[in-house]
């Protein structure tokens, strides 16, 4: 799963780059990054859906 993670931001950041993105830092950096928030909100949104299911 988490080479699938990779490749999946690896290609968000080329389409970002693509657009004209740019950063001073090395791309492994940003997709890094981009792991890091897809997966604060998967966790997040599995916490509105239990929050959801409590509250009816």
């Amino acid at each position: 799963m988490e080479n699938y993670d990779h490749d999946k931001a690896c290609k968000v950041w080329q389409g970002a780059v693509e657009l004209g993105v740019e950063g001073e830092e090395e791309e492994e950096r940003y997709v890094e990054r981009i792991i890091i928030n897809e997966s604060r909100e998967e966790e997040a949104r599995i916490l509105r859906e239990q929050k959801q299911q409590s509250f009816p």
